[in-house]
């Protein structure tokens, strides 16, 4: 996509752009190239997610390919100071569809007998077309799986279906599940009432 974009520094009039293009108050200008058959991203900071949606806008029936763009810590950005608004999640990246997703996490549980302390972790993965899988990591390299959906789980959920896989959660009372588990488990993008204001649901199915 280097070819499809303006640089910045190029285009900018003023040191005063030059600054305030790269706080995410002016973004780079976006020229199709017309003899690609598809676009792939490569290397974009969150600043510069709405350089594909122009993109996108500009050939909406042109493929673009997201390659490795780590699109859950970039949303969690959107909507802070200098970011861009969340808007940019429910109309563009939430197009987005995860042809292979690997996103590996690693929790721990405080026992009131030995050993104490329960370290685990595990991976959701996805091969597109097939389903959103949960994977308990089981030692020497090797996974488990302990779920499968046709949807992606939230990451909260995802952490459930693990605790269940270790039973570390068995006789447990819904005060101490809630002391454990926390007031919100799910991120703002994960929430019921986000889905409704998404233009598409690729981005978890």
């Amino acid at each position: 996509l280097a070819s499809a974009r303006k640089s910045m520094q190029g285009s900018a009039q003023s040191l005063d752009q030059l600054f305030s293009g790269f706080f995410g108050g002016k973004s780079s200008e976006m020229e199709p190239i017309a003899e690609a058959e598809m676009y792939i991203a490569i290397v974009f900071s969150c600043q510069e997610l709405p350089d594909l949606k122009k993109l996108h806008d500009l050939e909406p029936d042109k493929p673009i390919v997201f390659f490795n763009l780590k699109l859950d810590t970039q949303r969690g950005d959107l909507g802070l100071p200098a970011f861009p608004p969340k808007s940019l999640h429910y109309d563009f990246l939430s197009k987005v569809k995860p042809t292979y997703l690997l996103r590996t996490r690693a929790y721990s549980k405080s026992l009131t007998k030995p050993p104490y302390i329960v370290n685990y972790q595990g991976a959701q993965f996805r091969v597109y077309p097939g389903h959103y899988q949960s994977l308990l990591d089981v030692g020497s390299g090797r996974y488990r799986q302990v779920d499968k959906s046709a949807a992606r789980l939230p990451l909260g959920d995802f952490k459930e279906k693990l605790t269940s896989a270790m039973q570390l959660n068995e006789g447990e009372n819904k005060v101490a599940s809630f002391f454990r588990r926390g007031y919100k488990t799910r991120t703002w993008w994960e929430d019921d009432k986000s889905f409704q204001l998404e233009a598409s649901k690729n981005w978890r199915t």
